[in-house]
């Protein structure tokens, strides 16, 4: 294998950092805040002459509602029986216990409810369109007409403004218009585990004017208030944060959205804020995602060693859905075979795979340039269970945690863990078929794949030949926590002992909590035990990372595992050697509302070995880290900060 030059590493440094700083600038800067609606005199006009239209109706006994006036309004009862009906007859077909419109419920729910003796939790939905008086058809009035034109209008301007992307069709809710603010496109996406759609809305879908594929009404949940009442924090004076997504999320497929899946087919907390970029390309959902850390590593010590170099990796995912089941293919590549040499790059106590014929020690290896080629097809069996299948060249088979570098209690943290050979480091893997299937919170799979790991040579694939084994469980007990315990059979992984076999069990516990200021706190526990040719050795990590509103980040991990001597290329080989590294790191971001991030970091780390290897590693030895990091935006959660979904119809 070519081994390049300390010249010619610097020159593609310089590309690869030069590349990225032209896709940075290729996205341009966002505005922190939204200026005041110009849809907002439209708003004004069409609230006053749905005001006069329901006026009207009610003294020509047209109109018999439930609710008191919505917020802004000078006339009592719902608007949406008027825009839909030309009439209401919610107030009788509440007393016949029939249900009322979702501009009604949502109302009950806010405690407007205007019938004595009623209890809001008695309140059932019966949509708009069985809410017509039975009397003899007239043309609507004028005034109705007027504010259907007006508010539609106001509508377009506000689907320009990339502040209105409903989840109904036929001109979308008009409770969120009025407020110059819609989340229920991206609320339905989120379906139970969101805060829910407006009463509209949720009429909307149970008459069937829902449009978004793949979802149907039973996945809906309606917001505990209306928007006027517990919507404030998406648009307090018509102001607030804009992040691009650059295009919309996928629906949740079975009650599984995208910011619970993880790498491979692993799970992570859905509570997980995403870090990548949206787009669509005809029926697909395109993702992409990217971290690259540009670094001066020195490791002290007798077996210490300095490097500048780059980690890096991108993924692009493609989703599309055919009728309710969905197919999605990834691509993951790495060039560190490149900019860490393939020899890899100074990590004390690291172990694991060769060069040259000799094991990699106090190195990590770099990654493959192709770290994922998959395609997972998913095929629903109820609203909240599925079944499916994963195949891919190159991927990870259902064994151990998410890979850390997907892991969000690791996301700023430059160093690969030395725990990796016991936990996680078959998330590249060769020929690999899981099969799996979830119901609500509990996902069963299993896979058959290559044992052996990646060899020197970075830019193929290692031949496939299936030979190994694993299971896994996961448990999501809450949107904040995600369980997983796993058991592997690896033969042969490493090509420099072939006649040893390996048998992996994996234990973890991922907690995310997202904080109200911005940022987050993700915290992982991981625990791994390979026993080989009878010999036990287990090991423990403690991750951690806290984020203070995307500006400020610290994070942590201590680890302790227990390698033996041939794998720290010292005698006697069989001999267990106890090794622990703590290090501490933080993160400074430079590029604030922008569709990227870049960030300035440094991390120590203290490494613990026996004082049996004082003479070999030196006296408590020591690691030092300085990185610039570059990845896309964290994903706002509020719709007002997602594309318009295109061809709004407002007829």
């Amino acid at each position: 294998m070519t081994r390049f030059s300390p010249g010619i590493r610097a020159v593609l440094l310089a590309l690869a950092l030069f590349s990225s700083a032209i896709a940075a600038w290729a996205h341009p800067p966002v505005n922190k805040k939204l200026p005041p609606s110009k849809a907002l005199p439209d708003l004004k006009k069409a609230r006053e002459l749905m005001d006069a239209a329901k006026t009207k109706l009610a003294a020509q006994g047209k109109y018999a509602c439930c609710i008191k006036a919505p917020e802004g309004s000078k006339a009592a009862g719902c608007d949406l029986c008027a825009r839909v009906n030309g009439s209401c007859n919610c107030a009788a077909n509440l007393a016949a216990g029939k249900g009322v419109c979702g501009d009604c419920l949502g109302g009950w729910k806010a405690g407007k409810g205007a019938i004595p003796n009623v209890k809001a939790a008695d309140v059932t939905l019966l949509h708009s369109g069985n809410q017509k008086r039975e009397t003899t058809d007239t043309p609507d009035l004028p005034e109705l007409v007027q504010a259907r034109e007006v508010l539609n209008n106001a509508k377009r301007t506000l689907v320009k403004e990339g502040r209105f992307a409903c989840c109904v069709g036929k001109g979308g809710c008009d409770m969120c218009a009025y407020e110059a603010n819609c989340p229920c496109g991206k609320e339905a996406t989120e379906g139970q585990k969101g805060d829910g759609i407006c009463g509209q809305c949720y009429d909307g879908w149970q008459a069937g004017i829902g449009r978004l594929s793949g979802l149907a009404f039973q996945d809906m949940k309606m917001e505990s208030m209306q928007h006027d009442m517990g919507h404030d924090k998406h648009m307090a004076g018509m102001q607030g944060d804009m992040q691009d997504m650059h295009g919309t999320m996928m629906a949740p497929i079975a009650g599984i959205g995208m910011t619970q899946e993880a790498s491979g087919t692993s799970w992570m907390p859905s509570a997980s804020p995403m870090y990548a970029i949206m787009s669509r390309s005809g029926r697909w959902n395109l993702m992409t995602h990217y971290n690259g850390f540009l670094y001066y590593d020195r490791q002290e010590g007798p077996r210490g060693d300095y490097q500048y170099g780059s980690t890096n990796w991108g993924m692009l995912m493609a989703s599309r859905n055919f009728g309710q089941d969905r197919l999605q293919l990834r691509t993951m590549i790495s060039l560190e075979a490149l900019t860490v040499t393939p020899g890899g790059y100074p990590t004390l106590l690291q172990s694991g795979e060769q060069y040259h014929g000799k094991p990699l020690v106090d190195r990590q290896h770099p990654h493959d340039l192709f770290m994922e080629l998959s395609a997972k097809y998913t095929h629903p069996l109820s609203k909240d269970s599925a079944a499916f299948a994963y195949v891919a060249p190159s991927g990870e088979p259902a064994l151990g945690p998410t890979a850390f570098m997907h892991r969000l209690s690791a996301l700023d943290n430059p160093l690969p863990p030395i725990t990796h050979h016991w936990q996680d480091s078959t998330h590249i893997a060769f020929g690999v078929l899981t099969l799996g299937a979830w119901h609500k919170n509990v996902q069963i799979e299993g896979s058959y794949f290559t044992g052996r790991e990646p060899n020197e040579y970075r830019y193929d694939l290692t031949p496939m030949h299936p030979d190994s084994v694993s299971g896994r469980i996961t448990y999501n007990p809450t949107r904040n926590w995600s369980l997983q315990a796993s058991y592997g059979y690896l033969h042969s992984p490493e090509q420099l002992r072939p006649d040893e076999d390996v048998r992996r069990t994996t234990a973890s516990a991922q907690y995310t909590f997202p904080l109200r200021s911005g940022g987050f706190w993700a915290t992982t526990l991981g625990y791994g035990n390979n026993n080989s040719h009878g010999v036990n050795s287990d090991s423990y990590l403690v991750e951690t990372e806290l984020n203070l509103k995307d500006r400020n980040t610290f994070f942590g991990r201590y680890e302790f595992v227990n390698k033996l001597g041939e794998e720290l290329d010292l005698a006697p080989m069989d001999k267990k050697f106890g090794i622990g590294q703590f290090t501490l790191g933080y993160v400074r971001d430079l590029t604030p509302n922008r569709s990227y991030q870049t960030g300035v970091g440094a991390a120590v780390t203290f490494n613990m070995v026996p004082s049996s290897l004082n003479s070999t590693y030196g006296d408590a030895p020591m690691g030092f880290w300085l990185f610039l990091r570059i990845r896309p935006a964290k994903m706002k959660h509020d719709m007002a900060n997602m594309a318009p979904m295109p061809h709004m119809d407002m007829h």
